[in-house]
């Protein structure tokens, strides 16, 4: 139930993997044992604190990751709508000058970064897995 990984201690709570980093703590559904390293450049935790952040989400689980390990970071986190997109709801339309994920279904795996947006893309069976992968290379313990 503890493992240690790139120097980080994780401790499986809940069927969630909690560690520390700094003032901070986190909690993912994936062991960062079971990902990959993503090669790709993304921004750092940094450039998301205090900050808002927009999420455009097709997977709830996905956006839950999001929400539960940058709440503590971001100024706030808000649903939002991609500009070109037509959304059902109400949300404010939004584009990459803005901090901005945007996580959709599709059979091909997408981690991608274009200014402020990140675009996640994979099956729906493993979004939270990708998302979690993205979130193990923002906070820097992948």
């Amino acid at each position: 139930t503890k493992i240690t990984y790139n120097g980080h201690e994780f401790v499986l709570t809940n069927d969630y993997w909690v560690t520390k980093i700094g003032d901070y703590q986190f909690a993912f559904r994936t062991s960062p044992k079971e990902i990959e390293k993503i090669m790709n450049n993304l921004n750092s935790l940094n450039s998301y604190k205090d900050k808002p952040l927009y999420i455009y989400s097709e997977n709830t689980e996905s956006t839950y990751e999001f929400y539960t390990n940058l709440n503590q970071i971001a100024k706030r986190i808000q649903t939002a709508c991609p500009e070109g997109e037509i959304c059902k709801d109400n949300s404010p339309v939004k584009n990459c000058t803005d901090n901005f994920v945007i996580i959709k279904e599709n059979p091909e795996k997408i981690i991608q970064q274009e200014e402020n947006c990140i675009y996640i893309e994979g099956k729906s069976e493993e979004l939270v897995k990708i998302s979690d992968n993205v979130l193990f290379k923002i906070t820097g313990i992948n």
